[in-house]
């Protein structure tokens, strides 16, 4: 299953994709992704090898799953793991404690919006 700092208020349980790359479209059973978030192989992939789309998926690359992306989710999963036992930690830590002490930032992404770029030919 899922680490235990995680659930699946923060992974879907349907295509294994975090909430943070789901952004507004439906999460968990009002899914509406046709791609895995583990293999990035579809829904028909799946299907025909009787696996399980998202966080339980095996499928292998002979049986359509891209290169190397599993590798990636389980890197991914593992640094929402940690980071989410850190944040756990700090506030066990924190609550015992009176003052206020910043905790680590909720969302990893970062934006690249704004400014506009000029480039000299």
């Amino acid at each position: 299953g899922l680490p235990k700092a995680l659930s699946y208020r923060k992974i879907c349980s349907k295509c294994g994709k975090t909430r943070g790359e789901h952004g507004e479209l439906g999460f968990g059973n009002k899914c509406v992704y046709q791609d895995c978030g583990r293999c990035g192989a579809g829904v028909q992939m799946h299907v025909k090898a009787n696996v399980p789309m998202g966080f339980l998926c095996t499928l292998s690359v002979k049986e359509g799953a891209t290169p190397g992306a599993a590798e990636l989710y389980e890197s991914k999963i593992n640094d929402l793991a940690m980071a989410a036992e850190l944040k756990k930690k700090l506030k066990n830590e924190t609550s015992s404690s009176s003052g206020a002490v910043p905790l680590l930032p909720t969302s990893t992404t970062t934006s690249t919006s704004g400014g506009t770029m000029s480039v000299k030919v």
